[in-house]
């Protein structure tokens, strides 16, 4: 139930790992609940960056780099950032 509720509030997994280790959780427990497929978190990601910045990817690299960090803070992996962001073909 936290988990379902951290991904419903934009949260990514590494943050949402980080809250749980800190609660005293399991990392076996953990990993079990937080396995979803790459594309369901690329998913999320965009998502939230979309709610945030709007549809338009970022243009320049001062916007790219303000919503990247946007993202790290949310919790979404290096990987994750740079295919929604539009860095990685897919």
């Amino acid at each position: 139930m936290y988990i379902h509720t951290r991904i419903n509030k934009g949260y990514g997994p590494v943050r949402i790992k980080q809250e749980l280790q800190q609660r005293g959780i399991d990392n076996t427990l953990i990993a079990h609940h937080l396995e979803r497929p790459e594309e369901d978190w690329l998913e999320i990601s965009r998502r939230v960056r979309e709610k945030k910045f709007g549809k338009a990817l970022p243009g320049d690299i001062k916007s790219k780099m303000k919503q990247s960090r946007f993202l790290q803070q949310r919790g979404f992996n290096g990987d994750l950032i740079r295919k929604t962001l539009g860095s990685v073909e897919e």
